[in-house]
């Protein structure tokens, strides 16, 4: 008879996920796991199997926050802009990106770590970065609509243009962690859409 899990799958995933997004998935070792979740090397892989499908679970999971997260911090934006800009600003501000425990975003430094081989890391990034850009498109859709943004230019456009620019400030900000630099950057963003 097998033996019951003696621990919450979801609870360790979460903490697994930290320890990536903390250290990244290449200087990640099966001990920093092990240690971050109290359990036995014999767990973890009976149950998550090797490093790379638990880093696997942590995209999914980290993933099905993305949205959750963006929905939440904008919510009570009234107008596309705000949203916008709001969408710009939540990796900052729901992750905790504090000076001296900067994380980024997991899946940005995923991008920037990892070198593809991997296809099913590979879709969980992409569909990440799209749900995100869908939701900035729509926004864009509604803010031109409304005659509140440019029109020069098509909503996926724009919003593939806005997520490379929040992931190339996710990636200064992790290196140099500077909310005046931020503020300004978005700023400066914002008046470009501007109509």
């Amino acid at each position: 008879m097998p033996r019951e899990k003696q621990f919450d799958e979801t609870e360790a995933i979460r903490r697994f996920t930290e320890v990536f997004w903390q250290k990244g998935y290449k200087a990640c070792s099966v001990g920093d796991l092990v240690a971050a979740s109290g359990l036995s090397r014999s767990s973890l892989y009976d149950t998550f199997g090797d490093k790379e499908q638990l880093f696997v679970r942590c995209l999914q999971y980290y993933g099905g926050h993305i949205r959750e997260n963006l929905e939440a911090f904008t919510k009570d934006l009234p107008s596309p802009m705000e949203k916008i800009a709001g969408a710009l600003q939540m990796p900052f501000h729901t992750y905790g990106q504090q000076a001296e425990n900067c994380k980024g975003c997991l899946v940005v430094n995923t991008m920037g770590e990892l070198d593809g081989t991997n296809s099913e890391v590979q879709q969980l990034v992409m569909n990440a970065r799209t749900g995100y850009e869908a939701f900035l498109a729509a926004c864009i859709e509604q803010g031109q609509a409304q005659g509140e943004l440019i029109t020069h230019a098509e909503p996926q456009a724009l919003a593939r243009f806005l997520y490379a620019a929040m992931s190339g400030l996710l990636v200064i900000f992790k290196a140099a962690p500077n909310q005046a630099f931020l503020e300004e950057q978005v700023a400066l963003i914002m008046k470009l859409l501007q109509k």
